[in-house]
């Protein structure tokens, strides 16, 4: 099983590279929506701005209560408050953490939406950490139907710019 410092890290490396990745879109592209069913640019990084402490705080809690409050708020959110809401985010994430051992990892059942009871070190992997990487994929393939050219994997994976070779 991962230890709650592992997972920690790889959930914030997640939020690092959604923020440079953010980085790569233009902000006159936030209301670019790729189908009528689907949310626009800005409703997705409104979503990736509380999905991570939201759902973490729902499954130690038991109560969605919170996450409803947090998604109501980030509605306000405008494009160019991103980076800090992620910054906030991640700072919510490691003091949230502080409270939660890796016995509670593997031990505590909770209830995680679309994964059933299980192990809360399982339902932080197919929640906060499986849709942080989905969604922040989502943001660089929108960055690219958008017009970026310059982007490319490294940017998707490493959350950094590609080096260019002389």
């Amino acid at each position: 099983m991962i230890s709650r410092e592992q997972l920690v890290a790889s959930i914030q490396n997640e939020i690092r590279v959604c923020r440079h990745v953010a980085t790569k879109l233009n902000p006159a592209d936030s209301e670019y929506r790729p189908t009528d069913e689907q949310r626009t640019t800005i409703e997705l990084m409104r979503y990736l701005a509380v999905c991570g402490i939201g759902t973490l705080e729902a499954l130690v809690n038991g109560n969605w209560d919170s996450y409803d409050a947090r998604e109501e708020r980030a509605k306000a959110m405008q494009f160019a408050d991103f980076d800090a809401a992620m910054e906030t985010q991640d700072a919510e994430i490691v003091s949230a953490f502080s409270n939660i051992t890796d016995v509670d990892l593997v031990s505590k059942l909770v209830k995680a939406p679309g994964v059933g009871e299980v192990p809360l070190g399982l339902a932080l992997m197919r929640t906060v950490y499986a849709w942080f990487v989905a969604y922040r994929h989502e943001l660089f393939v929108r960055a690219k139907i958008c017009g970026n050219s310059e982007i490319n994997t490294s940017n998707n994976w490493g959350g950094k710019d590609r080096k260019k070779v002389s």
